[in-house]
């Protein structure tokens, strides 16, 4: 699902996504006060080129606004192998992040992938 550059007040609410491949689930390009709640999203194999659980407003944004919440959804992974949580580029200051559930149908090895970008756990 994606808002278009700079839209607001935008809200994606109790939909059920299917996604493959690279494409990003949920995407508020810039903006401000938009949401993302209650969603059931399930993603596939991100695949040796890797994928994202969700995508913003890029670094080189310049003076784009960004107020983006995400909140109680879930995310069922097929496989969190070549997978992020979102892109290198994208800022994530101005997205809140809470109360959501994610879940992985791969084996155990997946704790110890690195999902969150510029992150120092491994």
């Amino acid at each position: 699902m994606y808002s278009d550059v700079q839209t607001c007040k935008n809200t994606f609410e109790n939909n059920i996504i299917y996604v493959e491949g690279s494409g990003n689930a949920l995407y508020h390009h810039c903006g401000i006060e938009n949401l993302s709640k209650n969603n059931i999203v399930h993603r596939t194999h991100a695949g040796s080129h890797g994928a994202t659980i969700w995508a913003g407003c890029e670094q080189n944004g310049g003076g784009s606004l960004q107020n983006y919440t995400n909140e109680r959804n879930i995310y069922l992974l097929q496989d969190a192998k070549n997978l992020t949580f979102g892109r290198s580029w994208d800022r994530l200051e101005g997205a809140n992040f809470h109360h959501n559930l994610y879940w992985s149908m791969a084996s155990e090895n997946d704790k110890t992938l690195k999902l969150f970008p510029n992150s120092t756990r491994k």
